[in-house]
């Protein structure tokens, strides 16, 4: 049961993961339409969701949460993904 359980939550955050994604493309796609520099739109979109964990984590949690991304990128995480062909 629990194994049921684990996989429902793991399958829910999954899911939401997906949508969350789907809503960035699109508001990136339409902040290139507009003419809106990615610089710009990707300064403002990290300095507000730092600002909401901070307001709903605190800077503990968020600052414990930024040295996790850190990390991931000195690993390569955000590094596109090459397909050879």
């Amino acid at each position: 049961m629990k194994k049921l359980s684990y996989d429902l939550k793991a399958q829910i955050a999954e899911e939401k993961k997906a949508i969350i994604q789907q809503m960035f493309a699109d508001l990136w796609e339409e902040a290139d339409e507009q003419g809106i520099e990615p610089e710009l739109v990707a300064e403002i979109l990290v300095e507000g969701s730092i600002r909401e964990l901070v307001t709903k984590y605190g800077d503990g949690e968020t600052g414990r949460m930024l040295t996790r991304l850190r990390k991931l990128d000195e690993h390569g995480a955000f590094l596109p993904q090459i397909t050879l062909q």
